[in-house]
């Protein structure tokens, strides 16, 4: 049994995300959770993103689902990653927002985070090519560009 989300973390780094297995070890530790500490291992979930830029980490897959679970508390926590180390996993988590009911305020940010990712030069080309493909989708569902 997983009783912390500082052991939840650790377990995590023990898993390479290109692993052909990474969905099943993944399933297996989110399944060890103590009961009730599920909702607090975000932070852990976007170090882990965070250290993995350049892999989805089986995204969306059950570490996205197990956060998105507990809309709306993990924003936040997302946006500070998103703006410290984004990631393949975290710019896809930002994307599925905009693909929900926002208002327009919440759009405009959204948008806003991932335009600073596709034009940061210091973050892997893989990474910013994904916001920019997700920025130019949004174009095109939304007609006048954001």
């Amino acid at each position: 049994m997983i009783a912390s989300v500082a052991e939840f973390g650790e377990r995590l780094k023990e898993i390479d995300p290109e692993d052909d297995h990474f969905n099943y070890k993944v399933d297996r530790v989110i399944e060890e959770l103590a009961p009730g500490l599920a909702e607090s291992v975000y932070p852990a979930v976007f170090a882990y993103y965070e250290a993995n830029p350049e892999s989805y980490c089986g995204c969306p897959g059950s570490l996205t689902h197990l956060v998105e679970h507990y809309d709306p508390n993990y924003i936040p926590a997302l946006k500070e990653s998103v703006r410290r180390m984004p990631s393949q996993a975290s710019v896809l988590m930002i994307n599925r927002i905009l693909n929900s009911e926002l208002s327009e305020e919440e759009r405009v940010e959204y948008i806003e985070i991932l335009r600073e990712v596709a034009k940061d030069e210091s973050i892997p080309w893989e990474v910013a090519e994904a916001a920019e493909g997700y920025l130019k989708r949004r174009e095109e569902i939304d007609g006048a560009g954001g």
